[in-house]
């Protein structure tokens, strides 16, 4: 089965842009004076929530069909980012529109997406890390393009935590189909930034 293209639609959902230079690396979550956030940005954490789930419960299904650790362990990680994610929302009485029903996403996009990855990673385990690869592909570029459309620096810091986990991600993903003689060509970050990621060693995020 050919590679599964992941259409991003991060952009389709956000309101306005400001400019800024994130942190190379993660920073943890701080607490700082609440200011109201824009319509953009609420819509930025709920997507994000969304995104993380999305990669939660495709990990969760993929661990039922596979003897390995790689997708419970990363499961877990994901579900703390959605707990980290749904900490701001709170902080910052943005309403989660998300669905916490597993497997099922409010914006059809993200349904769809979850469809078609749980039938591309059902097909083999080759196929399955590679869907794991490329949710951590697209996660990495649609953060990298959050951190541009806001200057509050709760969700700069919690956009540069969740981007760490994903790049232990991707690296954990990539070496397991390295084991199978595979290689992940990057679909959405630069091919510079993909060898960066995994030049780079496991890092404790947060």
């Amino acid at each position: 089965m050919s590679d599964l293209k992941v259409i991003p639609i991060f952009f389709i959902l956000v309101l306005g842009a400001f400019s800024f230079s994130a942190c190379e690396k993660a920073d943890p979550i701080t607490t700082t004076e609440n200011l109201a956030l824009t319509a953009g940005e609420q819509a930025l954490l709920q997507y994000m929530w969304e995104e993380e789930k999305l990669a939660r419960d495709v990990y969760s299904y993929l661990a039922g069909l596979y003897d390995t650790n790689v997708f419970p362990n990363i499961s877990g990680s994901e579900q703390s980012h959605m707990d980290l994610t749904l900490e701001v929302m709170v902080q910052y009485n943005v309403v989660n529109l998300g669905s916490n029903d597993v497997g099922v996403f409010t914006d059809p996009a993200l349904q769809d997406l979850y469809d078609a990855l749980t039938a591309q990673g059902a097909t083999s385990i080759i196929e399955a890390l590679k869907v794991g690869a490329t949710i951590e592909d697209v996660d990495i570029f649609d953060l990298r393009a959050a951190k541009s459309q806001t200057d509050n620096p709760d969700l700069i810091s919690l956009f540069n935590l969740l981007e760490c986990g994903s790049g232990n991600h991707m690296r954990a993903f990539t070496a397991k189909l390295s084991g199978y003689d595979v290689t992940y060509s990057p679909q959405y970050i630069s091919t510079p930034d993909y060898e960066a990621i995994l030049a780079g060693e496991h890092m404790r995020c947060g």
